[in-house]
């Protein structure tokens, strides 16, 4: 062989080991450097003595795998989000240090790795997390909103209304980002600026946001009445509805906390995501087959549902776990009315009395049914029941003041109307209806000072003042 060619010969065998060597590294990155990774991430494994078997099973399983090195990001996915779930944090923080290795361009890693490092104080640490989340999504808003509101809080303005700002850009009118720029119009104490935005917030969410914080702006602008209107009405509104977050709702699936799973479904909800909601309730229930109030608001979602016969099955378990749970025995009987059967629903509604003697709601109900059969001496007694058992709520008086006027007894039904001012000043209806009987009545100084009251009162609609000022003027001659 000539030297040229045995030259050849070695350095085309260097070649092909080089390339050899080359791809067993790759291998080697591929496969080994992921287990590595998990492995290292792994925490160690916390006491689980009070935890379901089913839960210690699937994180006993899930850290089996890391160690094999079986599809490490899923496996350390899957504990991730198990120990989140479940309220292990500091475990779950570790797995999400690791994940972020593993799969740098999954936002959901830095976006639930910030929500516990928040939990825990270390700004610093989520806000750098938040930043990375919206960079590898900027389309993600909660994570753009968590960013801002913590900047807010840190006192760094500029760098939340950045923030906001951008979510803005993306989606214009926006309630939360929107709210949040009218929170640093108040830091800077901008407040015809916070106005004006958070009068389209109020607007676009029927004051389910931004409600708190109007008040105290038209307060600061002097607008006292605009800010005593807002606070009469503030019962009349929606409740509080937080944003969506997917990705942190996600984890509800490996929950095993049904009182947890309760409180988000409530909050789904109160936000409109019935069927969401309904999923969280089932798991809640079959996590906790023995709690009554779990039966009991899972039948009230079914009853909103127009599920009758599921939310009846519902409730006759929860009335069966807890026969002292006195609004198990109401709704019960109130279902069952509605399907039909007035048989039926008297004799469950005549069995949760007997079982709940004490409750004034069960009474209260008692005293509806005997005034609508004219049972009306009967009824009064049952109205007195409920006020002796709960005196603080205005209801039973307003309903047994009714009762005596519409029976002729007119001066001890108007009495019963002042002792509901005393269980809830000023309320709406009480001030309305002794505005009314004084007009009629004639008593021209009575009415002047009832509707004095009423006008005064934000909660009274203005269509209800309109009609009493219009019957002052139609009785008495003159304006009021």
């Amino acid at each position: 062989m000539k030297p040229s060619n045995k030259r050849f010969r070695w350095i085309l065998i260097a070649v092909v080991l080089c390339a050899i060597g080359a791809g067993g590294a790759g291998w080697w990155w591929r496969s080994y450097r992921p287990k590595a990774i998990a492995t290292a991430a792994l925490p160690p494994r916390p006491d689980l003595a009070g935890m379901p078997s089913q839960l210690r099973d699937r994180i006993r399983e899930a850290d089996d795998a890391v160690v094999a090195g079986r599809d490490s990001i899923e496996s350390l996915a899957e504990l991730s989000r198990l120990y989140h779930a479940n309220g292990h944090l500091a475990e779950a923080r570790q797995c999400y240090e690791g994940l972020e290795k593993l799969d740098p361009r999954e936002g959901r890693w830095y976006y639930r790795h910030a929500m516990i490092v928040a939990g825990f104080g270390e700004m610093d640490s989520a806000v750098a997390l938040l930043r990375k989340a919206t960079e590898i999504d900027p389309s993600y808003l909660p994570a753009r909103l968590r960013l801002g509101d913590i900047l807010l809080k840190d006192n760094k303005v500029d760098e939340a209304i950045a923030v906001f700002d951008g979510a803005q850009s993306r989606d214009p009118g926006e309630p939360y980002s929107l709210l949040g720029l009218a929170r640093c119009d108040m830091d800077r104490a901008l407040w015809q600026a916070a106005r004006e935005k958070l009068e389209r917030v109020v607007q676009a969410t029927n004051y389910a946001l931004g409600y708190d914080l109007i008040v105290p702006v038209y307060e600061r602008l002097g607008l006292q009445d605009r800010a005593a209107e807002i606070r009469g009405r503030m019962k009349a509104w929606g409740a509080f509805r937080d944003m969506a977050d997917p990705w942190m709702e996600e984890l509800n699936a490996d929950s095993y906390d049904a009182f947890q799973l309760s409180v988000v479904a409530g909050a789904m909800k109160v936000r409109g995501d019935r069927n969401a909601a309904r999923t969280l309730l089932e798991r809640s229930v079959s996590l906790a087959p023995n709690n009554a109030a779990l039966h009991f608001q899972y039948a009230m979602l079914l009853v909103d549902l127009s599920e009758l016969p599921k939310a009846k099955t519902e409730l006759e378990r929860c009335t069966v776990l807890d026969p002292t749970f006195a609004d198990g025995w109401a709704y019960l009987s109130g279902v069952i009315s509605t399907m039909g059967d007035n048989v039926g629903a008297q004799r469950v509604f005549a069995e949760g009395l007997a079982r709940c003697p004490n409750s004034p709601g069960l009474h209260r109900m008692q005293a509806n049914q005997l005034r609508a059969m004219g049972r009306i001496d009967e009824a009064v007694r049952e109205y007195r029941e409920s006020i002796r058992l709960r005196p603080t709520e205005a209801e039973p008086y307003i309903e047994l003041g009714m009762t005596l006027m519409s029976a002729g007894r007119t001066a001890d039904g108007l009495k019963e109307f002042e002792n509901a001012l005393v269980a809830e000043p000023e309320n709406p209806m009480v001030l309305t209806t002794l505005a009314f009987n004084a007009i009629q009545t004639h008593d021209e100084t009575a009415a002047r000072q009832w509707l004095d009251r009423a006008r005064k009162q934000p909660r009274v609609l203005p269509d209800d003042i309109q009609r009493l000022v219009g019957a002052f003027r139609q009785t008495f001659g003159r304006e009021p």
